[in-house]
């Protein structure tokens, strides 16, 4: 149950950024198959979380009544995408243009539907034509929010981020009963499906798919994973127990890990320590903070350092003579 309660917030989510809708139902279709216990899938957690998404979205709905009166429509913009997706691949101005008399949402989305009627080689062409912008050099592709100071910088960040999903795929095909594995596919799956309805050409650097970008970022996550256990070499490998689909979660954990037990109590008992969430990292990755941290003292002395916030905080933290080598 408390995954069902935790999902609200991808729900949410998605109703203060729309986007990528169609991870929801993955998402239920995940649960319902990692939770069907001795039975082939699990409907009452298929309905259980269907009834929470639902909700959310009429509280949104209230919301919306509430701030905007009873005029107001939710998502009424995908009206307009809508009708770009049935004329081809236009974008969600072009109602505007064909339509300039097109009064509400309801009308467009008729609109629409006669367009589809009428031709629907369009509606197959335009899906055709978001997919490809998704995967262009351009600031529409799925990773153009890992990007370069120039054009070489960035085609080889897309083209790693690529390789690095396409060993994340290959690393679930290898066990495809992993449950987090198969949460990272079935999440980008869901992100792939909602592209033709999401179209990455009305917005620079996919921020309609805000909502939903840990999703498909977990599939080069996988591939990352995959490489670190065939590195010959221990460095940067956390000495930790395997956790489901072997994940590097070090990193987030040590972002989040001021509301881990451990830490909470660090921070209780020593209100003065000015960084005690570091005592959650392991130890080769404290090792790799205190490295870091004396290269900058190094490199930019007291009073030339470029980042004058930066320059307080070092200036009041006691650096060890030498970092302890991780075991």
């Amino acid at each position: 149950m408390d995954h069902l309660v935790r999902g609200r917030w991808i729900a949410l989510a998605l109703n203060i950024r729309p986007g990528a809708m169609f991870v929801l139902p993955a998402l239920l279709l995940w649960g319902g198959w990692i939770f069907r216990g001795q039975g082939k899938f699990s409907y009452k957690f298929f309905l259980w979380g269907s009834a929470i998404i639902l909700f959310v979205f009429y509280a949104n709905n209230k919301m919306i009544d509430f701030v905007a009166g009873p005029s107001g429509v939710a998502f009424e913009n995908f009206s307009w995408a809508f009708y770009g997706l049935a004329a081809g691949g236009r974008s969600w101005r072009y109602v505007f243009e064909a339509q300039p008399n097109a009064k509400d949402s309801a009308e467009i989305y008729r609109l629409a539907f006669e367009l589809i009627r009428n031709n629907p080689s369009l509606i197959i062409s335009g899906a055709l034509f978001y997919w490809k912008m998704f995967f262009s050099s351009t600031w529409y592709n799925a990773y153009a929010f890992v990007a370069g100071e120039n054009y070489l910088v960035n085609e080889i960040a897309r083209w790693g981020m690529y390789i690095l999903s396409a060993l994340g795929i290959f690393k679930w095909f290898r066990n495809f009963r992993d449950a987090t594995a198969s949460l990272a596919v079935l999440g980008a799956l869901g992100v792939l499906a909602s592209v033709p309805f999401v179209p990455p050409t009305d917005a620079y650097r996919v921020r309609l798919y805000a909502a939903t970008i840990p999703f498909f970022i977990l599939l080069p996550g996988m591939g990352l994973s995959f490489l670190q256990e065939k590195m010959p070499v221990n460095f940067l490998k956390p000495h930790l127990k395997s956790t489901p689909g072997n994940f590097p979660l070090t990193t987030i954990s040590g972002i989040s890990c001021r509301s881990h037990p451990r830490c909470s109590d660090i921070h209780k008992n020593d209100r003065r320590a000015s960084h005690p969430a570091r005592n959650c990292l392991p130890a080769q990755y404290r090792y790799l903070l205190c490295k870091l941290r004396q290269r900058h003292l190094d490199q930019y002395p007291p009073g030339k350092r470029s980042i004058p916030r930066l320059d307080a905080r070092l200036s009041h933290q006691r650096l060890p003579p030498q970092c302890a080598q991780p075991p």
